[in-house]
């Protein structure tokens, strides 16, 4: 059983790239994320984390006026550097030869069964571009078929959301890269809104649990606040059409799943 393991293992490594978004100033993390996925990813890239409140000035994809009009604040630092280190990783990816990509925030720790669950989802990589593997939407997915272990593959129509942990494919890069510039919401909630025209799943229960790290982020302690009822009122009504759009894009991606896996 552990020479088949073995295998499996190397078949994922010819074919996923596992990437690990950290800060040069927390080797911890990056040792502990190392030990995670020795077993299935020995050779996981590091990848240099963009420290938001470092920057002397934003890049020209980061609209700060379009933030405020999309999430009714200013734009936090940290969230600049954490949308920069996902664009940036997602472009390191698509330089490489592999097929998928798993895309990991440094403060997550896998399940055991994160092999099995890969090399599943690899077998019906026919039917998703983006698969989040950490998130708080079991409750409000809708599933779509059985996978090993009881976890299932499913959509879902809102819940909190995350960006720790997700599978990419080639095309979902490059899909992710075109439709997330310019930067006008946090990454995790870029990701979340349907007009991404991308076709995402998630797993349920999700696989992957955050660790108490997670807690203590480059986010944490930058709050900014617009007072302007024009900023609040402009996020509101971007939020509601956002749901507008992405419920039936859901629905119809769910219906052509299926219609198709029949």
């Amino acid at each position: 059983m552990s020479s088949q393991n073995n295998n499996n293992n190397v078949e994922l490594q010819k074919r996923i790239q596992c990437y690990c978004i950290n800060l040069d100033s927390k080797n911890e993390r990056w040792e502990q994320m190392q030990e995670h996925f020795a077993a299935i990813f020995p050779d996981m890239e590091r990848f240099p984390a963009v420290l938001g409140r470092s920057l002397e000035k934003y890049p020209d994809n980061v609209h700060d006026f379009s933030y405020r009009l999309h999430v009714g604040r200013r734009i936090l630092p940290g969230e600049v550097g954490c949308y920069l280190s996902h664009l940036g990783v997602l472009q390191r990816f698509l330089e490489s030869d592999r097929e998928f990509a798993l895309i990991c925030e440094d403060d997550i720790i896998p399940q055991k069964s994160l092999g099995p669950l890969l090399e599943n989802l690899l077998a019906q990589s026919y039917a998703w571009e983006f698969v989040r593997l950490h998130h708080y939407c079991c409750h409000k997915a809708i599933p779509c078929c059985g996978l090993r272990n009881d976890y299932r593959l499913g959509m879902s129509f809102g819940g909190k959301i995350s960006s720790a942990c997700y599978l990419v494919s080639r095309r979902g890069a490059r899909r992710l890269l075109r439709k997330l510039t310019p930067v006008r919401e946090p990454y995790d909630l870029a990701l979340h809104h349907g007009w991404l025209g991308i076709r995402e799943f998630l797993v349920c229960p999700s696989p992957i649990e955050l660790s108490q790290e997670s807690n203590s982020t480059s986010i944490v302690g930058e709050r900014y606040n617009d007072d302007s009822v024009l900023f609040s009122l402009s996020s509101a009504f971007f939020h509601l059409t956002s749901r507008c759009k992405r419920y039936p894009l859901i629905l119809f991606r769910l219906l052509r799943y299926k219609i198709f896996s029949r």
